[in-house]
C-alpha cells in the first residue's frame, strides 16, 4: 500500500503531482487534480481559444469535504495546466459550507459563473464573474441569487446544480432537485442574469412516462438542442447512491420538454457521473464526466488523491434518432509506438505486450463467430476480459480477476446491446482507467485496479468460429504532466 500522504496547500500543482507519480493506479493520460479528492466537471467553457476546466475540489485530503472549484486550462484537449483555484467555501452567507457543482456563460465578454453555495445544509444558486484571465473571481454580493421554491419542492434541501444558456436574448436555468419523492428539473429565466423567474418543472406531468423510476433527486442537469432535438441529460441519486447519468431525448415546445427516448449514457455503475456539456467554438458539443473510485475510503486516503476526469466526447444524434458519443481526434496528439494488423480471420491473435496507458481501435465483423473476446492479463496471474457476445447481443467487462476487489462495486458490467454484425470498438486503457464506446452508441467506463505497473498481454480470441478482422490498432499514450 502507498505509504500515507501528507498533503502540502503551499507546494506548487507541479510538485504535488510529483508526490503522487510513483503511485502506478494514478492515470497518466487523463485529467486529475494535483492532490486530495476531485469530483463533478463544473463551469467548463472554450474561452478565448482555450478550454478552462472547473471542477470540484478538496485540496486538503483525498475524501469530500466543503468543496472548493479547482481550475486547469488547455490549448488542445488533452494537455492541461493547473490554474489558482477558483472558487472557495469561505464566504457569509452563501457557501461556506462548500461551492458545489455548476456551469458558466459568456455574458457580452463578461465570465459569468453559477454554483450551488451552501449555508448551514441549505442549497441555493450563487454567481461569481471574472476578468478576462478567468483568474480573479468575485463572488455576488447579492448571493444567494436564487432560493428554493419552497412551494414548489417542499421541505427538503436537494436543490443544486445550476446549468444555464441563453436563447433568443433570454436566459435561461434549470436545477435538480425532487419533487413529491421523484427527480425533477425546475425551468427558470432572466433578462439580466441576476433577477430569476421560476416558470415551472422543464418535463411537464403528462410527458413523463419515460420518467420513471429514475431515482429521487436529478443531479447535475444538462439541457441543449442537438441536431433537430433537444437532449436532457440527468444524474441518477436514489437513497444516496449516485448511480448513472440518463439521457432523454425530445422535443421543447413552449418552454416545456418532451421526452421521446430514454437511454443510458453510461454503463459503468458507480463510476461516469455527473457530466457537463458545453458548445465550443467549432459548434460541437462535448461532454466530460467524474470516475469516480471503486477503492476503499481507507485506501484513497493512503494513495492522496481520489477521482478522476473522463476523457473529452462529442455527442451527435444518429440515424435512429439516440445519442451518439465519440472520443475527440485531439487526443490523437498522445499516440507513440504503434502496432496494427487488418484484414485477416482470427481464432486467436496475440497481440504482444503494452505498459498500461494504452489506445486501441477495433474494427470486425461477425462471420461465424459466436463470440470475441479481448483478454488483458499481467504476470501476476491478473486478468481483464472484454467480451462481446454476438449470439445474446450483450457486451461485458470482466474485472474479477484484477488485483483489487471491493465489496461495493460490481466486478462485472454488462449490458444489452442492439442486435448488430459489426463491431466499431474504441478502447482506452489508463493504469486504474478504462473507458470504451462501442459502435458509438454504449459507452461503459469503469475503474481497475492491478497489482503492479507490469506489462499487459494483449489476446484476441473468437469463439464458435472465425472473426473476419477488418483492422486492429493498438497505440501507447504518452502522459500530459
Amino acid at each position: 500500500m502507498t505509504p500515507t500522504i501528507k498533503y502540502s496547500l503551499t507546494a506548487s500543482p507541479k510538485n504535488q503531482r510529483e508526490a503522487l507519480a510513483k503511485d502506478h493506479q494514478r492515470p497518466s493520460y487523463h485529467f486529475l487534480a494535483p492532490q486530495g479528492w476531485m469530483n463533478d466537471p463544473n463551469g467548463i467553457i472554450h474561452w478565448q481559444g482555450q478550454y478552462h476546466m472547473f471542477y470540484q475540489y478538496n485540496p486538503h485530503e483525498a475524501k469530500w469535504g466543503p468543496p472548493y472549484w479547482g481550475h486547469a486550462v488547455s490549448d488542445d484537449l488533452a494537455h492541461w495546466q493547473d490554474l489558482p483555484i477558483a472558487l472557495s467555501p469561505d464566504r457569509e452567507p452563501a457557501d461556506d459550507g462548500g461551492c458545489w457543482s455548476g456551469s458558466m456563460v459568456n455574458n457580452e465578454g463578461i465570465p459569468t459563473l453559477f454554483y450551488t453555495g451552501v449555508k448551514n445544509g441549505i442549497q441555493a444558486t450563487c454567481s461569481a464573474t471574472s476578468d478576462e484571465s478567468l483568474i480573479n473571481w468575485q463572488k455576488d454580493p447579492n448571493n444567494p441569487i436564487v432560493k428554493a421554491p419552497k412551494d414548489v419542492i417542499g421541505n427538503h434541501n436537494d436543490y443544486r446544480d445550476p446549468y444555464v444558456w441563453q436563447e433568443d436574448g433570454i436566459w435561461y436555468q434549470v436545477i435538480g432537485t425532487s419533487v413529491e419523492g421523484k427527480g425533477e428539473v425546475l425551468l427558470y429565466e432572466s433578462k439580466d442574469l441576476a433577477n430569476w423567474t421560476y416558470l415551472h418543472p422543464l418535463v411537464p406531468q403528462d410527458a413523463r412516462d419515460l420518467c420513471a423510476d429514475m431515482g429521487k433527486i436529478w443531479e447535475c442537469p444538462n439541457f441543449f438542442a442537438l441536431g433537430n432535438k433537444h437532449v436532457l441529460i440527468i444524474s441518477r441519486w436514489h437513497d444516496h447512491v449516485l448511480m448513472y447519468p440518463v439521457a432523454f431525448i425530445g422535443s421543447y415546445k413552449n418552454k416545456r420538454f418532451y421526452p421521446e427516448k430514454r437511454q443510458r449514457f453510461d454503463w459503468g455503475m458507480r463510476c461516469f457521473y455527473a457530466p457537463l456539456a458545453i458548445k465550443d467554438n467549432q459548434d460541437r458539443r462535448l461532454i466530460w464526466g467524474w470516475l469516480q473510485e471503486q477503492r476503499s475510503q481507507e485506501q484513497q486516503l493512503e494513495s492522496g488523491w481520489s477521482g478522476v476526469m473522463s476523457l473529452p466526447r462529442e455527442l451527435s444524434i444518429g440515424d435512429r434518432g439516440i445519442l451518439n458519443q465519440a472520443f475527440v481526434s485531439e487526443l490523437d496528439v498522445l499516440r507513440t509506438k504503434c502496432r496494427s494488423w487488418e484484414k485477416q480471420s482470427v481464432t486467436t491473435l496475440e497481440l504482444g505486450n503494452f505498459p498500461q496507458a494504452f489506445e486501441l481501435v477495433l474494427k470486425l465483423s461477425k462471420s461465424d463467430a459466436t463470440c470475441i473476446t479481448l483478454m488483458i492479463e499481467t504476470e501476476h496471474e491478473e486478468g481483464i476480459k472484454l467480451v462481446l457476445d454476438w449470439q445474446n447481443s450483450s457486451l461485458s467487462l470482466d474485472k474479477s480477476q484484477a488485483h483489487l476487489q471491493t465489496n461495493n462495486h460490481e466486478p462485472i458490467h454488462s449490458l444489452d446491446i442492439q442486435s448488430c454484425d459489426t463491431c466499431d470498438l474504441h478502447f482506452y486503457f489508463d493504469h486504474s482507467v478504462i473507458e470504451l464506446i462501442f459502435n458509438q452508441q454504449y459507452s461503459l467506463s469503469s475503474r481497475v485496479y492491478l497489482k503492479e505497473n507490469s506489462k499487459l498481454k494483449l489476446r484476441l480470441e473468437s469463439e464458435g468460429g472465425e472473426t473476419l478482422l477488418k483492422s486492429l490498432t493498438i497505440w501507447e499514450l504518452k502522459g500530459i504532466y
